[in-house]
């Protein structure tokens, strides 16, 4: 496919307002490695390239399944030392709990009520959650840092 000058120049200043918040070196390494990977033959997506930078910037961003596990770690203490057990939560798991209270009730809950109800309940909050700090984080990663997780909702 032929494209006219005019269209070309279009499409720079799109890519190039879409990364502009992004260190060059980083943008290229994304490209670079998404041509590697791609088998579709395609020119890459501008999503493909924020998704690929995105996995490469945050590579230890837990599952909801793993983020419940901490959650379940956390409640072993929580009966007790409910302060120290709300402590030991990433931001992220502390929106959901709600409070250090909150957590020592579920500390009281039957396996079957926790593992159930409310697990389900944290993994569906956390999986919607972890996906809008991602999409803030791909359109302007700079935003993330200005906004508290209390305000992605």
């Amino acid at each position: 496919m032929k494209l006219d000058e005019n269209t070309k120049e279009t499409m720079v200043d799109i890519w190039a307002s879409m990364f502009e918040n992004e260190p060059y070196e980083v943008v290229v390494t994304a490209v670079k490695n998404h041509i590697t990977n791609d088998t579709k033959g395609f020119l890459p997506l501008i999503g493909a390239i924020k998704e690929q930078i995105y996995k490469t910037s945050n590579p230890d961003q837990p599952t909801e399944m793993e983020a419940w596990n901490h959650v379940v770690k956390a409640l072993r203490k929580a009966y007790y030392e409910p302060n120290k057990a709300w402590n030991t939560l990433s931001e992220i798991e502390q929106r959901i709990v709600g409070s250090a209270n909150q957590l020592q009730q579920w500390s009281l809950m039957s396996l079957d009520a926790l593992g159930s109800v409310v697990s389900s309940n944290f993994q569906r909050t956390y999986r919607a959650l972890a996906t809008k700090q991602k999409d803030i984080i791909k359109i302007n990663p700079l935003l993330l840092g200005k906004k508290k997780m209390e305000e992605i909702e």
